[in-house]
């Protein structure tokens, strides 16, 4: 489990948008939700929100695929979550 999570945040620090995504954190223009996905605060973060989304359900879905089924899609994102909260509080 350890491990999935390294790797989950491997791959959601180092998405194209980290750059974009770190500058939308800062001003508030997105939030972290407990279902592992960011919410748009800002209408203008709309679109970034759905990129880093989409990123984030490919990475949970593959964890899932890798782990053989052990934990479901609906475990993983809340685990993410409840992380990606507490790392952005």
């Amino acid at each position: 489990m350890k491990y999935l999570l390294t790797f989950l945040f491997l791959v959601l620090s180092f998405s194209v948008g980290a750059l974009e995504l770190y500058e939308a954190r800062s001003k508030k223009m997105v939030t972290e939700n407990s279902d592992g996905y960011l919410k748009a605060v800002d209408p203008k973060a709309k679109d970034l929100a759905a990129k880093i989304n989409g990123e984030r359900k490919k990475a949970y879905e593959d964890i899932v695929k890798e782990n053989g089924g052990k934990l479901s899609i609906k475990q993983v994102e809340e685990q993410a979550g409840k992380k990606l909260i507490e790392k952005y509080k």
